[in-house]
């Protein structure tokens, strides 16, 4: 029996596989599992590499590199050791929870959840007591992430039965209260996580994060300073930090969060769109810009609608245009987007491709009456005053206090 590893998705927690005996293959095999467990994850190769060239049907070998291989990024390598370990031993459920791992990387679900699943039907074979209970937390936060939410309490209850001691689980457990909207319920669990664990920065992140959706941004603010004290290499605390500055109005502690953050994670897209919508907030829309696009680069995508906002707003409509159609050749009915769109084809006077862009969004989502005003001024423009009352008394009649439709409506009816 040998030593193996098995990563926690998103948690990143190592959980090693004991084992008994000294022979050869296995003192290689932990002496590459000691390079691993330092960060050395080249050097783990390289070593795990040589015992494959002294036996190359020692499936741990090949379990073991695959996550070495998996630290480094190169996944294609990782899956390829993983399934020789597998065809090498079939009954492998660490194969099978590193194996899901990788493909919870690459957002394959359906594979990551058959091979948790599997691990499962395998579980008399795990060589470490922990592992079942490991497993069932992958599982259950993967099930949490895809919207399963019911099936990944049942889970974490299961984990729960195998292991009560690990704050992991109970932050899983208030993740998924968080998701649900129960959010009394999450607090409960991440408390359970810091009776475990007072300085577990995960719960206390967490934590905040449901005070930030209560809006008590005082404690939200407090718990991630908490946190951000306990672990100050955790990307997602400063873009919690700069969200409820954001509600606060603190933008100057806001820009000195997303600094910090940046010094450490400097291609955290979230970190760009969070100072792009404080300078948005400001009027600064040359300074988003700038941001937005760095959080482009970064591939958060979504920030081509925010450009777009910016670019409408000092009067670019040609630069809004392009960079929609950039955002909606990817979420072609998206309704914000769109509304976008015809906003702007209202700026350069294109208000016939304006009122087919209106009339699409109405065909997705009818209650979407500014699509219905914003149309009603284009058939203003258009001088088709007739078209343009009818569809402000439509919007009015939907929604009695919209300001904008009253306005224009009066105006017409006294011009008109």
């Amino acid at each position: 029996m040998s030593k193996r590893f098995n990563i926690l998705w998103l948690l990143i927690l190592l959980v090693v596989m004991t084992a008994c005996g000294n022979n050869e293959l296995e003192e290689i095999n932990n002496e590459g599992y000691s390079q691993y467990q330092t960060g050395d994850f080249d050097a783990a190769i390289t070593t795990l590499t040589e015992g494959i060239a002294i036996d190359e049907d020692y499936p741990d070998f090949y379990t073991n590199r695959g996550m070495a291989y998996y630290e480094t990024g190169d996944n294609a390598a990782a899956l390829e050791d993983l399934n020789k370990s597998l065809s090498l031993q079939t009954t492998n459920p660490e194969a099978y929870v590193n194996r899901g791992t990788v493909y919870l990387g690459l957002g394959e679900y359906e594979k990551a959840l058959a091979d948790f699943y599997e691990a499962i039907e395998q579980q008399g074979s795990f060589e470490q007591p922990l592992g079942l209970y490991y497993t069932y937390l992958n599982l259950g936060t993967l099930l949490n992430q895809v919207g399963e939410y019911s099936e990944a309490l049942t889970v974490f209850n299961k984990a729960l039965e195998e292991y009560d001691e690990d704050p992991a689980l109970f932050n899983s457990i208030g993740l998924l209260y968080r998701a649900t909207g129960d959010y009394d319920l999450g607090i409960e669990a991440f408390n359970q996580a810091l009776e475990i664990n007072q300085d577990y920065a995960y719960a206390y992140g967490n934590r905040g994060s449901i005070f930030y959706l209560l809006e008590d941004y005082s404690i939200a603010l407090s718990d991630v300073n908490t946190a951000l004290t306990l672990d100050r290499y955790v990307p997602q605390f400063y873009d919690l930090k700069a969200k409820i500055q954001y509600k606060q109005e603190d933008y100057l502690a806001l820009e000195e969060t997303v600094k910090e953050g940046l010094n450490i994670w400097v291609s955290y897209s979230e970190l760009y769109m969070d100072l792009g919508n404080a300078y948005m907030k400001q009027e600064r829309y040359t300074d988003a810009l700038m941001q937005f696009g760095l959080a482009i680069q970064y591939e958060y995508y979504d920030a081509y609608l925010s450009q777009a906002i910016a670019y409408r707003m000092i009067d670019d409509y040609e630069g809004a245009l392009e960079v929609l159609d950039k955002y909606l050749a990817n979420n072609p009915n998206h309704v914000q987007g769109m509304m976008e769109q015809g906003i702007s084809l209202q700026g350069i006077d294109d208000n016939v491709a304006a009122i087919e862009v209106f009339e699409s969004v109405i065909n997705i989502a009818p209650e979407t009456h500014d699509a219905r005003y914003y149309m009603a001024l284009s058939y203003e423009y258009l001088n088709d005053y007739e078209k343009a009352k009818d569809l402000l008394k439509e919007v009015i009649e939907h929604d009695p206090e919209h300001k904008n439709a009253l306005k224009e409506l009066a105006f017409l009816e006294e011009h008109y």
